[in-house]
């Protein structure tokens, strides 16, 4: 009998003060054996005997020792239920913030372009009143999917053993909407992240490539992953047809992309660098320092 709680506790302490199965089933002897675990009891073994005899003390200290290996056993378990409970939180936790910060992003871009909207109206500049309503348009459109992209690409859990799964899939559904010939390096051997690190890299990977979909042009993307000594080095590059690095400080929807993701990789003590150039293509860098 287990004691998961006060009220099976209690049920068992009814069952010992109740006229016993030995009396009933003709048993002559009852034997009764706690088993604990971290000091703390958790349920009985009870043992029922036609026979008068007792226990002697070999029997006795076989029956405690089993007693005392099945409390860890059954104490293990529910340790591994409770961390997997925790897991299960600090996943939803993270999917959380990432749409947070990703709907706080976009909400920050509209109502700038609301403000020059208003600002438009009152002075009756019809061209920036246009251009304004194009931009919250596309920034609508923007959030909406990146807000369906974030859940599609969490669907299943980012653990430690599925964060290149979680790479796979990303890729592989860049190169089903695009048709864009991938290479993947990703080398894991010497890379420790945390979950929030994890979440961040894949977050400002996605930012990338939907970057690269929709912008790029590109008919090649790499991917690279490695620890270089003294950091944890992250790449995406592409063939596309690049940029003016002036654009960089642009606040229209193409670019905001940029800041988010620099946003992001502050968080996790990253640096993010974009290097580009009209027609040669362009390369993101980002740089987690590693941990000592």
């Amino acid at each position: 009998a287990l004691a998961e709680s006060a009220t099976e506790e209690f049920a068992i302490q009814s069952l010992l003060q109740s006229e016993p199965p030995c009396a009933i089933d003709t048993y002559k002897t009852m034997n009764i054996f706690p088993i604990y675990y971290d000091k703390e009891k958790i349920g009985i073994i009870t043992f029922f005997s036609h026979e008068s005899t007792k226990l002697d003390i070999a029997k006795k200290n076989l029956i405690e020792s089993l007693s005392n290996q099945l409390g860890i056993a059954i104490g293990g378990v529910r340790l591994l239920e409770r961390t997997s409970r925790l897991a299960v939180l600090e996943e939803r936790n993270l999917l959380a913030q990432g749409l947070h910060d990703s709907i706080a992003q976009a909400l920050n871009f509209l109502n700038l372009q609301v403000q020059m909207l208003e600002k438009a109206f009152h002075t009756d500049n019809k061209a920036a009143v246009s251009e304004n309503l194009a931009f919250i348009k596309d920034g609508i459109k923007e959030s909406y999917d990146n807000v369906r992209e974030l859940l599609l690409n969490f669907r299943t859990p980012l653990r430690l053993e599925s964060f290149s799964h979680n790479l796979e899939e990303l890729i592989e559904r860049f190169k089903q909407q695009t048709s864009i010939e991938v290479t993947a390096m990703v080398d894991a051997s010497n890379i420790n992240l945390s979950d929030k690190e994890k979440l961040e890299i894949v977050l400002i990977i996605q930012e990338a490539l939907s970057n690269i979909r929709k912008h790029a042009k590109a008919t090649k993307v790499s991917l690279q992953i490695y620890n270089d000594g003294n950091n944890n080095v992250i790449k995406v590059i592409d063939n596309g047809i690049g940029f003016k690095k002036e654009l960089l400080r642009d606040k229209s929807v193409e670019h905001v992309g940029h800041l988010i993701m620099s946003e992001r990789a502050q968080k996790i003590g990253g640096q993010l660098s974009i290097h580009s150039q009209l027609g040669e293509g362009t390369e993101l860098h980002l740089m987690i320092p590693t941990k000592p």
